[in-house]
């Protein structure tokens, strides 16, 4: 109503007729979300929401997601470095706050995507190249951000020079994509694929940033403008975030290139930093992306011994960024905002921009084994 609330305000929703809308979370995300509506209906035939009930049918899946993306990180970094530090990454990643209030305060399903992918870099580094392939097409069916993770993968993959692997990985991929959404793909044809990708990637949200501590909200502090479609030197937001997305990732794949080579130790540096340009350059960007890179720059840490400062720094950003809610409350675009605020903002998103090539300049060196 064009008003703005702040968290424990009273609002009075006039009653309307019901309308229902396209989803635009992909298929397998689509059947658990069903799931979850019948399992509220078989226990509470009215589905009163916000009852303690119906809030542990919503977060029981994040749970379950948040302690396999510990359990994939433990048996990855087990891989590498031992059981021991396998157990520390364990505990590390299944307390870590940024992951873990996500689900309880949001109610978000991140984790939903984000285990499958760091499943998919613990296959995929034990050379199950099929099993990969299933793991990694789930993570597609559940959320479409695991679409960045794609070059990360196509990276170790061609690097590897490994035909053979590549051919099972990318038909298993090909197969469960196909298979999941047939349903869908008989009654509709491609809509699912236009509601659930195209569109999340287009058309939907036409601001600048929500509340990402990334270089649009530098530039929201300074301009107090969210439009896409406004213009820096003739260029748009929208382009130049494109075009900085774009540098990112050719910056990214140059030194892991130098740094790794072919070594199987680029995918999980790679998935981390592909995650991280996506969070800190393009526009249109939510403020919990910032966990997706997380597990895998953890791995990373710990099998190198390296990028520690890094992984805590963005640890505690993570914080700030998935309570806003909380010590914010200013709408997204930060209407009413007191100067403490802007300057805490701005100091945040500066320091995101500054672990970020803190952790670019770590990397560039070649990469040699510690024991």
């Amino acid at each position: 109503d064009g008003k703005l609330y702040k968290p424990g305000d009273i609002v009075t929703i006039p009653p309307g007729e019901y309308t229902s809308r396209p989803i635009h979370y992909p298929p397998l995300a689509a059947y658990l979300i069903h799931i979850m509506g019948y399992i509220h209906f078989l226990s509470d035939r009215t589905m009163e929401p916000l009852t303690f009930t119906a809030w542990l049918i919503m977060e029981f899946p994040v749970y379950i997601s948040d302690f396999l993306i510990a359990l994939g990180c433990m048996l990855t970094v087990s891989h590498f470095a031992g059981k021991k530090m396998g157990l520390i990454a364990y505990i590390l990643m299944w307390l870590c706050p940024g992951i873990l209030l996500t689900g309880v305060l949001w109610g978000q399903w991140d984790s939903w995507f984000i285990a499958p992918c760091v499943w998919c870099v613990y296959f995929a580094l034990k050379e199950k190249w099929a099993l990969a392939g299933i793991i990694y097409g789930i993570a597609i069916m559940l959320k479409a951000q695991s679409l960045v993770m794609g070059p990360a993968l196509a990276y170790f993959f061609l690097s590897g020079n490994n035909l053979k692997s590549t051919g099972i990985f990318a038909l298993s991929v090909l197969l469960t994509v196909l298979l999941i959404p047939l349903p869908f793909t008989i009654h509709s044809g491609a809509a699912w694929f236009q509601n659930c990708y195209v569109e999340t990637f287009t058309e939907i949200l036409p601001y600048s940033t929500l509340k990402a501590f990334n270089i649009w909200m530098i530039d929201l502090i300074i301009c107090r403008n969210n439009d896409v479609n406004s213009t820096i030197f003739g260029i748009t937001k929208q382009t130049i975030g494109i075009i900085l997305l774009i540098s990112g990732l050719l910056i990214s794949f140059v030194i892991c290139y130098r740094r790794y080579g072919n070594k199987s130790l680029s995918l999980p540096a790679l998935t981390a930093l592909t995650f991280a340009v996506t969070f800190l350059f393009p526009t249109k960007v939510h403020e919990r992306y910032i966990i997706y890179f997380l597990p895998f720059l953890m791995i990373s840490a710990f099998i190198e011994k390296n990028y520690w400062i890094t992984f805590a720094g963005y640890s505690v950003i993570a914080i700030f960024e998935v309570t806003h809610h909380i010590w914010l409350h200013e709408a997204f675009n930060l209407q009413n905002a007191g100067s403490f605020n802007l300057i805490f903002l701005f100091l945040l998103s500066i320091t995101a921009l500054a672990l970020f090539f803190h952790w670019i300049k770590t990397m560039s060196g070649k990469y040699t084994e510690k024991k």
